[in-house]
């Protein structure tokens, strides 16, 4: 062994770098049997092993490695040594609903502005306006069923006017035409909910999701 890690400084010193090729030699160390290990000092010994033999061994996963097969919507998990394989279903469950961000910013008290950022739940969007202080109604054409939505709001934003804004939203249906309803309040000094308007102060806006179940 010391003769082999001699050698192999020597070249470091000369630079004897080459491109390794499969049929090369390195040496590895093992112990003789598995209760070698335990001893105080136990005995190793040295053997050659080829890069061919390495390379198939790393790409094997060391004799217990798996290789994976996908089968339509199966994925199969079959040992190095062929036996023993497990298929497992890799379906991914269809979520029970559709959905859409829509993107609303306004401007100081001017009226809101709302674009999809995606919508697969095919919504069509007629009419977006300003109410009142805090107060905006979004119409859709064709709206979906009442119980067939639910509408997510940020917890809260930042305004010019205020720190904090809660946002509450109603979904109904006349008509055919969905009409989506949000209002905003701010916080004030006193822990009161006081209408106020997302853009109060300069530009603001949120993201909704609208989401349509089946």
């Amino acid at each position: 062994m010391s003769t082999i890690l001699q050698d192999m400084m020597g070249m470091l010193k000369r630079n004897g770098t080459v491109t390794p090729k499969s049929d090369n030699y390195i040496t590895v160390a093992r112990y003789p049997n598995p209760q070698e290990r335990l001893k105080p000092a136990p005995k190793l010994q040295t053997e050659l092993v080829t890069l061919s033999a390495l390379k198939t061994y790393f790409n094997t996963g060391g004799g217990s490695a798996v290789t994976s097969i996908v089968a339509g919507t199966n994925v199969t998990i079959s040992p190095a040594g062929g036996t023993g394989a497990v298929t497992v279903n890799a379906t991914v469950p269809a979520l029970p609903y559709t959905s859409s961000f829509i993107f609303i910013s306004q401007s100081g008290t001017g009226d809101p502005t709302a674009a999809f950022l995606s919508n697969d739940a095919g919504l069509v969007l007629a009419s977006d306006a300003r109410l009142g202080v805090g107060e905006y109604r979004f119409e859709f054409t064709s709206g979906p069923a009442e119980d067939a939505v639910m509408v997510v709001l940020p917890g809260g934003v930042r305004t010019g006017e205020w720190n904090v804004v809660s946002l509450f939203s109603a979904y109904t249906v006349s008509g055919g035409t969905g009409t989506l309803l949000i209002e905003s309040y701010g916080i004030t000094n006193t822990d009161l909910l006081q209408p106020a308007d997302i853009g109060f102060g300069g530009d603001n806006s949120i993201i909704v999701e609208i989401k349509v179940f089946s």
